[in-house]
């Protein structure tokens, strides 16, 4: 899972939004592979005015992978975010969707896990820019229900502190973070 939660931050570089839900997470029951544009943030979900800056799709692990970053400005339920980033990926079965999400859970339950994370999406985020990290802060983990958890970072720079907001949420074969 580390392996991919590092692909998702290096994709991601920064979040700012988090989206939250879950398609049936407690039933384990494996249904048809949903389209993954139908498991991340779309325009539809921000206010009137969200653009997409980049939609890409690829494959991790065999596995296939949607990346969608938002314009600066996208507003979802207060002020404009300076970035809204989404990932999905299909597992290959309901199973392996809840292994990784509960190996994602557990390493969230630590402060040594969770930092971890943080320093990933910290990393991640400044690699090949002028901003250089000083010290990142990440919070316990919120529950969002069954199938999803958020941890709130903050990343100090040279340049100032930058606060972003991670989601994770399991849906039946599908994993996202936003």
């Amino acid at each position: 899972m580390t392996g991919r939660l590092r692909w998702a931050a290096a994709l991601a570089a920064a979040l700012a939004a988090c989206v939250a839900g879950s398609a049936s997470a407690a039933q384990r029951v494996s249904v048809p592979s949903p389209q993954l544009a139908s498991i991340v943030l779309g325009t539809s979900d921000f206010a009137p005015g969200a653009r997409l800056l980049v939609e890409r799709s690829t494959t991790l692990g065999g596995q296939p992978v949607l990346f969608r970053a938002f314009r600066p400005g996208a507003r979802l339920g207060g002020g404009p975010l300076a970035l809204a980033v989404s990932v999905g990926w299909l597992e290959t079965d309901a199973g392996a969707a809840h292994s990784d999400f509960a190996d994602l859970q557990r390493q969230t339950q630590t402060k040594a896990g969770r930092l971890a994370i943080a320093k990933d999406w910290a990393i991640a985020f400044v690699t090949g820019g002028k901003l250089k990290v000083k010290s990142t802060v990440v919070s316990p983990p919120v529950s969002l229900g069954d199938g999803g958890s958020r941890l709130a970072l903050a990343v100090s720079t040279n340049l100032g502190t930058l606060r972003m907001a991670i989601g994770f949420v399991e849906m039946d074969k599908g994993l996202t973070s936003s």
